[in-house]
């Protein structure tokens, strides 16, 4: 059994970064599912699409989602919150995979074994469906919390470094929810 994970909102200012593991069932993979053809990077994907593809996704395959707050991303910096969080969404898995792929991570460890590839939400199916459910997952939590912490309006910048953003964090100062330890300026 493999799964595909990948993160989002490691480069955000705000919130936490989250970690989407994905294993396609073998029903899944024998299915001709004209969607399928839709499925790449997130980021390369619009938001009705993207929302419309993870609800294909979370009910045609098996996965799990994790989060690292951005206190603890504070505490133990990016790079090792970027890997306990991958490693928390494959954790969180109904069965555990045998092999993990997923987008490059440097210096990644596991107790799972694994493969990361340079640019694997464009090129491996599991992780592109990870990085979509990752995402939506991400997004829809920031929309969330922009109903209390609506000068920053992440429910449009999804906390990353837009120039409102900034620009709001120098007018009313940082949220309990914003990334110290990053550079905001």
């Amino acid at each position: 059994m493999v799964a595909g994970a990948d993160e989002v909102g490691r480069g955000a200012l705000a919130g936490p970064i989250v970690a989407a593991a994905v294993v396609l069932s073998p029903a899944f993979l024998k299915s001709k599912l004209a969607w399928i053809k839709q499925v790449k990077d997130s980021k390369k994907l619009s938001a009705k699409l993207r929302e419309q593809l993870h609800k294909k996704i979370i009910r045609h395959c098996h996965w799990a989602v994790a989060a690292v707050t951005s206190i603890n991303i504070d505490k133990m910096g990016i790079q090792p919150a970027n890997i306990l969080v991958i490693n928390k969404a494959v954790k969180k898995l109904k069965h555990h995979p045998d092999y993990l792929l997923l987008d490059y991570v440097a210096n990644f460890k596991s107790p799972t074994r694994f493969k990361t590839i340079i640019k694997g939400d464009s090129k491996v199916f599991s992780i592109a469906c990870a990085s979509i459910v990752a995402k939506v997952y991400r997004d829809r939590l920031m929309r969330k919390l922009h109903k209390k912490y609506v000068h920053y309006n992440w429910a449009k910048n999804k906390g990353y470094g837009s120039l409102e953003h900034r620009q709001a964090i120098k007018k009313f100062g940082p949220s309990p929810l914003h990334r110290k330890t990053f550079k905001i300026n």
